[in-house]
C-alpha cells in the first residue's frame, strides 16, 4: 500500500519522506542502528570531532531512507534526467 501511495509523489517528496521517516525509525524505535555507525566511523576515523561523527551518521540514516523510498520511483528517474 506504501509503495503505491509512493508512486503518485513527485520525485522530491518521495526522496524526502524516505529521509524523515528513516530518522524517525532509527531514532525512536532502532536507536542500535546509529550506535553501531558510530563504531563504524570512529573505527575508521578516530580523530574525527564528536560532532562530524553524528552529522556523517545521521546523513547516513537519511540517505538509506532515501533509498529505500526511490525504489517506488526508480523507474521515472531516467525521465527526470537523473541518470
Amino acid at each position: 500500500m506504501a509503495h503505491r501511495a509512493l508512486r503518485r509523489l513527485p520525485i522530491p517528496v518521495v526522496s524526502n519522506l524516505g529521509a524523515r521517516l528513516a530518522w524517525l525509525k532509527i531514532r525512536f524505535i532502532d536507536p542500535d542502528v546509529a550506535r553501531k555507525a558510530r563504531a563504524n566511523v570512529r573505527r575508521h576515523h578516530p580523530e574525527m570531532p564528536e560532532a562530524e561523527v553524528e552529522k556523517l551518521v545521521w546523513r547516513f540514516v537519511e540517505n538509506v531512507g532515501r533509498l529505500m523510498a526511490e525504489f517506488s520511483i526508480v523507474h521515472r528517474f531516467a525521465s527526470a534526467d537523473r541518470m
